[in-house]
C-alpha cells in the first residue's frame, strides 16, 4: 500500500524542501526565521523559537513546530478584551522523501487562554458574555469587529510567511491522488 509523500493541512501549496543531509534543514529554518525578524515589529510583535511538537497544534499528525509568530496585540478597551493570534511554522517529513513545511493559527486573550481558531474563541466569547458585562447582542456585535480584524490580519501574516517559504522550497500542488494512495504532484509556477 502506497500514500502521498507529504501532509499538508492549511499551506496554500504543499512547500516541499530536499534534505541535502540530516542537518541542511536546521539550516533552512535558520534562514527562515532570520527573514521573518525582518518583518518583526512593523508586521507582527514577537517572534518565539523553539520546539512544540504538542498535538493539539499538529492535529495528531507528525510534524514539528519550530517557530511562532504572534500579531500585535488588538485591545477593546471598552470590555477589557486582549486578544492576538500565534501563527506556528512546522516542518514534517515526507512518508518516503524529503520534507515540507506548513502552519497552523491560533487566538489567544489572555482570560481564556489559547484557542484552535477563530470560531472557537467566538463560541467562547459569546458564551461568557456576562463576564465582559455585555449583552449578548453586544458580543456577536463584537464578534464581527473580532472576526474582521482576524481574518486581515491572518492574511498578512500569511502571506509573509509563504512568501518566505517560496524562498527556500520548491512550491507543489497535488494534482491526482490514485486509489492506492499514491500520488502525483505538480510545480506551482
Amino acid at each position: 500500500m502506497a500514500t502521498n509523500n507529504f501532509y499538508n493541512k492549511n499551506a496554500t501549496n504543499i512547500f516541499a524542501f530536499h534534505e541535502e543531509d540530516d542537518f541542511h534543514y536546521q539550516d533552512v529554518i535558520d534562514d527562515i526565521i532570520c527573514d521573518l525578524a525582518k518583518h518583526e515589529a512593523k508586521d507582527f510583535a514577537d517572534i518565539i523559537r523553539g520546539h512544540w511538537d504538542d498535538p493539539d497544534y499538529l492535529d495528531s499528525f507528525p510534524g514539528h513546530c519550530f517557530c511562532k509568530i504572534e500579531s500585535h496585540p488588538k485591545y477593546y478597551k471598552r470590555i477589557g478584551l486582549d486578544i492576538k493570534i500565534i501563527i506556528g511554522l512546522i516542518i514534517r517529513a515526507g512518508y518516503y522523501s524529503d520534507c515540507n513545511f506548513d502552519w497552523f493559527i491560533n487566538i489567544y486573550d489572555e482570560l481564556w487562554g489559547t484557542h484552535n481558531g477563530i470560531d472557537e474563541f467566538i463560541q467562547t466569547f459569546q458564551g461568557n458574555y456576562n463576564y465582559y458585562q455585555i449583552t449578548a447582542k453586544q458580543a456577536m456585535q463584537y464578534s464581527v469587529f473580532i472576526k474582521k480584524w482576524h481574518d486581515k490580519e491572518v492574511n498578512k501574516l500569511i502571506n509573509i510567511v509563504e512568501d518566505i517559504y517560496k524562498q527556500y522550497t520548491e512550491p507543489l500542488l497535488k494534482i491526482a491522488q490514485f486509489s492506492n494512495g499514491e500520488a502525483i504532484y505538480k510545480k506551482v509556477s
